[in-house]
Parts: structure tokens; sequence; C-alpha cells
């Protein structure tokens, strides 16, 4: 009966979710992003606790962030801290992750935090911080594209100082919806 195959269900998904919780424990999935996170980004990478959640992304699979920075040192910066986030929710394609190995992230939530872009009087920025050559990933066991369906920003505030063109803005307080996609080097979004 319905309720029969209902129940099963839940049961197998429930029991699916505890070993992939005890395979991949929050110290376990903190450690990965740490060590992936350096073959793809120029800047320094740190977080305090990377977890998986399903109940906050369901259907899918997410990755809970809590503590992510971002520092890229350029003389002349007003601060080495680029990206400064309390809370960030990465939901990827784990069907792309298991049988590709390629992390694609589709979601993005930021909660809670605040960027500093900076560019230079020679026009070099500290925003610049994903690694182009296909060398600088080539130790990497994964490929990886951001197919963003969905970036939603609560509660950031942004500071921008341009030295060469000029310009400065600060922005306090930032809530913003944004989609967009990155692979190969390629940007296209909108706002």
């Amino acid at each position: 009966s319905l309720i029969s195959f209902a129940s099963l269900l839940g049961i197998v998904l429930l029991t699916s979710v505890i070993a992939v919780s005890i395979i991949l424990s929050p110290k376990q999935l903190t450690n990965i992003a740490n060590n992936e996170a350096s073959r793809f980004l120029t800047c320094d990478f740190s977080l305090r606790k990377a977890d998986l959640t399903f109940f906050k992304t369901f259907p899918k699979v997410g990755v809970d962030i809590h503590d992510l920075t971002l520092q890229n040192k350029i003389q002349g910066a007003p601060s080495d801290t680029l990206l400064n986030v309390d809370h960030c929710i990465a939901v990827v394609n784990i069907r792309e992750l298991i049988n590709n190995k390629n992390i694609i992230v589709k979601k993005l939530f930021l909660q809670n935090g605040y960027v500093n872009l900076f560019v230079d009087k020679n026009g070099k920025s500290n925003f610049d911080v994903i690694k182009v050559n296909a060398e600088d990933t080539s130790s990497s066991t994964f490929d990886y594209a951001l197919d963003l369906q969905k970036v939603n920003i609560q509660n950031l505030n942004v500071s921008y100082v341009d030295l060469k063109s000029l310009l400065s803005a600060n922005v306090k307080k930032v809530d913003l919806n944004v989609k967009g996609k990155w692979q190969d080097n390629t940007a296209n979004g909108k706002v």
C-alpha cells in the first residue's frame, strides 16, 4: 500500500542521511573544503566549520559553512580581508560530485558579513582570486563550475575602493538576489 511504501522510503532516506553524516563528519568535510579551496583560490581561505545539510536545502544537498573568510593582501588596500561571512550555504549537485567528481554549485546563500573590494592605482584587484591556469588545479581530484540559479545575500556590508578610477562606495546591509554562471574563465550573470 501507499503508506507502507512511504514509510519504507522515509526509513531509507533517514538511514542514508545518517550514513552520509557519519562518513562525512563536520571535521572531515571542513578539512576537505580547506584543502580543495586552496587548489582553486589564489587567496588565503579559512572556515570554522563545514557540514552537510539536507533539511535546509531539501530536496538538494548543501554544504553549511560557518565563519568563512577570504584574505588577499594587496599593497595600499584598506583591509587584507576580502570577504568575511558568518553563515554560508552552498547547494551542490551531488550526482555530479559522486559520479564525475565535478563540483557544481547551484545555489549560494550568504548571511551577515562584509566584503572589501579594492583596485590599486595600477588596476590590480583583490577580488581576482580564482585560479585561471589549468596547471594551478592539476593536482585536484575535482573539476568545478558555478551554475548559480540563485544567490541570496542578506545583511552584507560592501566597501569598494578603486584608486585607478578614483571611485569609492560603501553600502550597508545589502540584501540581494543574483543568478549567474562561471565556467572555463567565463562569467555571465543577472542582478
